[in-house]
């Protein structure tokens, strides 16, 4: 016992003492989380005490009573409170220690359909400010969707805040901003380096770079000038090697410039990632140390990175002020107006979140963020927040609409929580997704926009149109130039003009990067920084979803061609891949090719799965596709359809033979069952889709919510309520080698004799609890109605059946989902009766522990 004792104090030796030496405090938990579950155990790495069920509730009263200390405690500065108004507002937060006057801030915002016709302006309390407005992304009805919004604030005060609201202007103020000579000038005092010491010794400037007029504008307007600079040219000029002539590290500088202050922020990047057929020009694994540096005049070092393999397949990010940053601001973004915008899934606002969630991920991430490999060999499956593999399974913080530490930072809007955010989409560069098209005119296609004649069933390939416009070089590597290239395993597939060659490139140990149980890593990080870097990783990422497989004409399996089909052999790899594409095609800017490139492989997916579930398509021209999805998916093991008919019942795919597991009954009265949990993931992005207004989703969503509605509504034949929440459910009868066909069997096919909810309920945490994922793919289901029942009361009668919601402000956020204008959790919502339970009740909701 007094090791236990010793344990829990060295735990919380980081919280106040108060806390640490109540021995009785901690004897009472420890006896509590050892009677309470009978089994316990100590990860020594991590100085936590786990038991199993009663620990979640043990240590989330042990964090609450941290946490309230915490928060008497400490600063001004860590009292943190979102802005709890749905109005357009952020507050800006001085956290230096010193007054601040004419304050230059630059801010990345989405706003809802309607409300911005033109361009956006800032009122800095009240009052309106000169602001440039970067639009990057309107809505179809030409309103502001994404923007980069910069201005001055005036003053302000130690330790103080102000609220800046955001309002239509006529214009963008994208005038007056620095032209090539001005960025030069020596106010700036302008340059940076990346010095690279390998075999032999390279050194690249972006001054030079500026000076031969290798950049192009990125934001223009008098508060801020920002430019890539590059040289992204086929001659490569500024690409460097060590001796072996293939040009394979591409140098950028993505470099802000603010007049006020004469302050510069530089991204600093090196790509391992040129795509070729010749494999003179394309990657390769090469090993280096490096040094950045900043300032024309005395310059400073940045930071020193020891020798690494830079694998092919992958960039590194840093970010630096030229001389002394800006005095340090924390902003507020205000979750309440945000999730009205569409850009983020719609959290409850009303949960308060309790900080310690998000400190602990922060120490990971510091311990694990020294280096571009985690913490340089001392545990090399870490890299920030992430492990390798990326792909193991269970409730791992990356999966899901948006990371586990993204969400947290949502709610807390801390510095630490941004830094975080921020930090492991630049270390997620390590990932080997991130491909550039080193040719020009690349492949079978040539052109980036290249479209193909179609066949019915897509049964072999189309016909190149020559309708391309878009030169290949330098853009995300086009499956549309390059149709028969795969971008999984090893690259050098497909036919020989498709084929990408490479030199020696090695995985640097990451397991294979397919989308089971892998996310985007870097919309949230553009979505509120505007940073083109993370753009381009979002878009690769995107794009290796899409070309990960290959797949011969005519077949069940992967994408045909240049169709960009995400055809996997489970849901929810289909799920985070189209999610990471729902993404892209939502946020990549206005009149560049790559949206339209990403909007028609979504539009694709979409019609695919119409066409798999036998609805009418949403864009009849794609009905190629439609009826490739109608009789030849249909023919996969994971979705071999009796009949290639739809289940009558609303249920997704067929599964497998191995998921007829607990809660199902196995005796023999199944050949198949499948994942609902998966189910919802995909429910959850095609609400997405929706919602973001890049593809309509509404036939599909109705589809998915037959079983959802039934199971949430229904008293007859049985209560089927905690059967939302299932591990498996069956789909395919032995007796009649058909889907299960109505819901009386669908209950039939449970175990009755035990209680195979209350584990689960119990035992898991909410970023891995089926009971939250359901809740939440519930909530994009209330505008419709099926089978005369009602989306709405679907949601309020499985919110009100779901138990120990507490845990979405104790545990983790990540699955709080709500309906627009919906209750929260604090809120019992009204629910519609359900009639009583017949004595086979499946319904076995263990009472809540006080």
């Amino acid at each position: 016992m007094s090791d236990l004792i010793t344990h829990w104090q060295n735990y919380y030796k980081k919280f106040p003492a108060a806390l640490v030496e109540n021995k009785k405090l901690l004897i009472i938990l420890t006896v509590f989380l050892f009677v309470g579950s009978g089994q316990m155990w100590i990860d020594t790495d991590k100085h936590r005490v786990h038991a199993m069920p009663a620990s979640l509730d043990a240590l989330t009263e042990a964090r609450q009573v941290a946490d309230s200390n915490d928060q008497v405690t400490t600063g001004p500065h860590s009292t943190l409170a979102n802005s709890s108004s749905s109005s357009n507002t952020i507050r800006l937060f001085n956290t230096s220690d010193s007054s601040q006057t004419n304050r230059a801030v630059s801010i990345a915002r989405p706003f809802p359909k309607g409300k911005i016709q033109n361009f956006v302006q800032a009122k800095v309390s009240g009052v309106k400010v000169l602001t440039q407005c970067d639009v990057k992304n309107r809505w179809d009805d030409g309103s502001v969707k994404f923007a980069i919004i910069s201005f001055v604030v005036p003053t302000l005060s130690v330790q103080g805040s102000v609220e800046v609201a955001f309002v239509n202007q006529r214009s963008g103020n994208n005038t007056h901003y620095l032209t090539q000579s001005q960025m030069l000038h020596a106010a700036y005092n302008f340059d940076a380096s990346i010095q690279m010491k390998g075999v032999r010794n390279r050194t690249v400037r972006a001054r030079n770079m500026l000076k031969s007029g290798k950049f192009r504008y990125w934001l223009q307007g008098p508060i801020v000038t920002a430019v890539i600079i590059e040289d992204r040219t086929p001659a490569r000029s500024e690409d460097q090697d060590f001796g072996d002539g293939s040009q394979a590290l591409h140098p950028i500088f993505e470099t802000w410039f603010y007049p006020q202050g004469k302050h510069v922020q530089i991204g600093y990047t090196v790509e391992n990632i040129w795509a070729s057929t010749d494999a003179a020009k394309s990657m390769r694994d090469l090993s280096y140390r490096f040094t950045l540096t900043a300032g024309l005049i005395q310059p400073e070092t940045k930071w020193t990175h020891p020798s690494f393999s830079h694998i092919g397949q992958s960039r590194w990010h840093k970010i630096f002020w030229v001389g002394d940053e800006p005095e340090s601001i924390r902003i507020d973004h205000n979750l309440a107006y945000l999730v009205t915008t569409g850009a983020i899934p719609h959290y409850d606002t009303s949960l308060k979140v309790f900080p310690a969630l998000e400190r602990e991920r922060y120490q990971t991430y510091q311990q694990h963020s020294a280096t571009l490999d985690g913490n340089h060999g001392a545990k090399p499956k870490h890299l920030g927040n992430y492990v390798k593999p990326l792909n193991a399974p269970g409730k791992n913080d990356w999966i899901g609409l948006q990371a586990t530490w993204e969400v947290l930072w949502l709610y807390s809007m801390s510095e630490r929580g941004y830094e975080m955010l921020l930090g492991n989409a630049d270390l997620a560069g390590r990932f080997p997704i991130h491909l550039r098209e080193a040719d020009s005119k690349a492949g079978s296609g040539d052109y980036f926009d290249q479209t193909w004649s179609r066949h019915a069933n897509l049964w072999r390939q189309g016909v190149n149109l020559g309708t391309g416009t878009v030169d290949t070089f330098g853009r995300i590597v086009s499956i549309n130039a390059r149709p028969t290239s795969q971008f999984s395993g090893i690259l050098d597939s497909g036919t020989s003009i498709d084929r990408i060659q490479r030199g020696p490139v090695s995985s640097g140990g990451w397991s294979e990067t397919e989308s089971s149980h892998h996310s985007d890593a870097c919309y949230t990080a553009y979505l509120f920084s505007g940073k083109y870097f993370y753009l381009e990783c979002l878009q690769m990422d995107a794009n290796f979803r899409i070309g990960w497989q290959l797949s011969g004409w005519n077949s069940h399996f992967a994408r045909p061609g240049n169709e960009g089909l995400l055809n996997n052999q489970n849901i929810r790899a289909e799920a985070w891949g189209l999610k990471v594409l729902v993404y892209a095609a939502f946020i990549s800017p206005d009149g560049k090719p790559e949206q339209a490139y990403f909007l028609d492989k979504l539009h694709n997916n979409i019609t695919a799965w119409e066409g798999v579930q036998n609805l009418p398509p949403t864009y009849p021209e794609r009905d190629e596709i439609w009826s490739w999805g109608r009789h030849i998916r249909t023919m996969n093991p994971y979705w071999l359809f009796p009949k290639k008919q739809p289940s009558p019942i609303g249920q997704w795919s067929t599964g497998t033979r191995d998921f007829i597991q607990n809660p199902l009954r196995n005796d023999g009265s199944l050949t198949h069952a499948t994942s609902p949990w998966e189910e919802n993931f995909m429910l959850m992005v095609f609400g997405m889709a929706k919602q973001m207004e890049v593809a309509d989703t509404t036939k599909l969503l109705q589809f998915m919510a037959k079983k959802r509605f039934h199971i949430n509504l229904d008293g007859v034949p049985a209560n089927l309520q905690n059967l939302i929440e299932a591990y498996r459910d069956p789909t395919i009868e032995t007796s009649t080698g058909q889907w299960v066909p109505n819901f009386t069997a669908f209950a039939n096919h449970y175990q009755t004799s035990t209680k195979p909810f209350t584990q689960r309920r119990d035992n898991l945490a909410p970023d891995h609890s089926y009971a939250f994922i359901a809740l939440s793919a519930d909530s994009f289901l209330t505008p419709y109605t099926v089978d005369g029942l009602n989306g709405q009361d679907s949601w309020k009668s499985n919110k009100a059946d779901t138990p120990f919601q507490e845990r979405l402000e104790t545990i983790s956020p990540k699955w709080s989902l709500i309906p627009m204008g919906s209750p929260g959790r604090n809120e019992k919502p009204s629910v519609r009766t359900i009639a009583p339970a017949s004595p086979r009740d499946l319904k076995t909701i263990p009472e809540k522990k006080k």
